[in-house]
């Protein structure tokens, strides 16, 4: 990661390729004859998080040889969806797969995931911590066994700067009138560092899904649209301060307008520790990007919740993320003798060996949120480098978190859309009259949304 800005696409491609080609290699292993074959797919962006997966997948497969195989596939970036959805339309669909908890809803109205209630014990469900449980249940269905939690958005920013030359607090970065004062000290005391930009906030997709938090706590308590999905809350004044506050980061030119890492919002905290920008937001998987690769700046580093519009909606007692996450699911189109067999395998991962799935939080500095009470509970007894008031913030911002929305991802790029045009506007515009304009086309295409007619199935 230490070096790396945005690169050509093709290495991400080339890499799946490899790790695809690499599961599949090698022959078959005579014992394996017999063996039901699962064929599974999962989206693993980062390098140390794939050696993890295949070194259980290997376990597994020596563990049940003769009985049990499974064969991964990892695909990184868009490749992923891409990849999952080609193969559910060709009647492909892997035994086993991985979703994000924004991805569950979708897949459990077209059919496509078995409900899992069965084949867990009570006690196993028991265990899930309630954030978790909330995002994989659908009515009286469970679709999935959650994996991991991750809290879409912090602010990092250099403490040393920030704090020790700057003279701010931590408390001052927690409002989005903290922010502006930050980043007009940084310009007038010719602290912006090279790229030219105070800070960072997400551009391009993640600017619509990285900021429901954000949403959420500006309207407070509500999403883009009603809990039955009928209503729109675009009208709400915390979407105009949230808008705002993109308006005002971009028109000052205290951000770039795109991504300057190599996976952009997912690696934001790379320009932090090399000085591309000294804040930026992030998710929590940014701890793990730090302690990985610049463990040098630990000490530098800040964590802080997300501002908010004033003070006394602050990250510490209220909502500013969404509990993102990843889950195992499993077909509903493999056979029944396949289905048990996958259940066999989630369980090894997730419930046979408390150790076995700790190792995973503990190779990502527990920047990720472990879902169930055991893992938890084994995770306060290990020693660990992270600061421990990473730890803590990361914690009280999970508690507060909200589950990702399951309305259409048509709304999320809606509002993606918003604060993209809010962003983009030139230096010395208006923002009331922009925003006028940004506002009736975003009803308008709301509206056409909203005709479609679909109504919240979940409630």
């Amino acid at each position: 990661m230490k070096g790396k800005l945005k690169q050509i696409a093709a290495a991400g491609l080339a890499l799946c390729m490899v790790f695809g080609l690499a599961a599949c290699g090698g022959g078959e292993d005579p014992a394996d004859a017999s063996a039901v074959k699962l064929t599974m797919y999962m989206y693993q962006p980062e390098d140390w998080a794939v050696d993890y997966v295949q070194d259980t997948i290997a376990a597994f497969n020596e563990e049940y040889k003769g009985k049990i195989k499974v064969d991964p596939k990892f695909f990184f970036g868009t490749q992923y969806n891409a990849n999952l959805a080609s193969a559910i339309e060709n009647g492909n669909c892997p035994d086993i797969f991985t979703l994000s908890n924004s991805n569950l809803a979708a897949n459990v109205q077209n059919g496509y995931l078995e409900p899992l209630n069965d084949y867990f014990t009570q006690e196993q469900w028991d265990d899930v911590i309630p954030q978790a449980m909330e995002q994989i249940k659908f009515n009286d269905d469970i679709y999935a066994y959650p994996w991991y939690m991750e809290p879409s958005t912090f602010l990092f920013y250099r403490k040393d700067i920030v704090e020790d030359e700057l003279g701010f607090t931590a408390e001052d970065l927690m409002t989005y009138e903290g922010i502006y004062e930050v980043c007009r000290a940084m310009v007038n005391q010719n602290k912006v560092p090279r790229a030219g930009f105070p800070m960072y906030i997400p551009v391009g997709i993640p600017r619509g899904w990285a900021t429901i938090g954000m949403q959420y706590n500006c309207m407070e308590g509500k999403y883009a649209v009603s809990d039955d999905w009928t209503t729109s809350n675009l009208n709400e004044q915390g979407m105009k301060d949230l808008n705002e506050f993109y308006f005002t980061i971009g028109s000052n030119g205290w951000c770039p307008q795109q991504d300057m890492t190599e996976r952009g919002y997912e690696d934001a905290v790379v320009g932090l520790c090399e000085e591309y920008w000294l804040m930026n937001l992030g998710g929590s998987w940014d701890i793990t990007v730090i302690m990985r690769d610049y463990p040098e700046m630990k000490d530098k580093i800040g964590i802080v919740p997300a501002p908010t519009s004033t003070q006394e909606r602050n990250g510490y007692e209220y909502t500013t993320a969404t509990n993102g996450g990843w889950n195992f699911v499993i077909s509903s189109d493999s056979s029944s003798t396949k289905k048990q067999t996958a259940a066999t395998f989630i369980k090894f991962v997730m419930t046979d060996n408390v150790e076995r799935t700790a190792q995973y939080f503990i190779d990502s500095y527990n920047s990720r949120f472990a879902t169930t009470k055991t893992v938890q509970a084994y995770l306060d007894t290990v020693e660990t480098e992270t600061p421990s008031e990473w730890l803590d913030i990361v914690a009280t911002v999970a508690e507060l978190g909200i589950p990702e929305p399951r309305y259409s991802w048509d709304i999320i790029n809606l509002v993606n859309d918003m604060l993209s045009l809010s962003m983009a506007c030139g230096r010395g515009s208006d923002f009331n009259t922009e925003y006028s304009k940004i506002l009736a086309d975003a009803n308008a295409k709301m509206q056409t949304i909203l005709n479609r007619g679909e109504v919240n199935p979940f409630i």
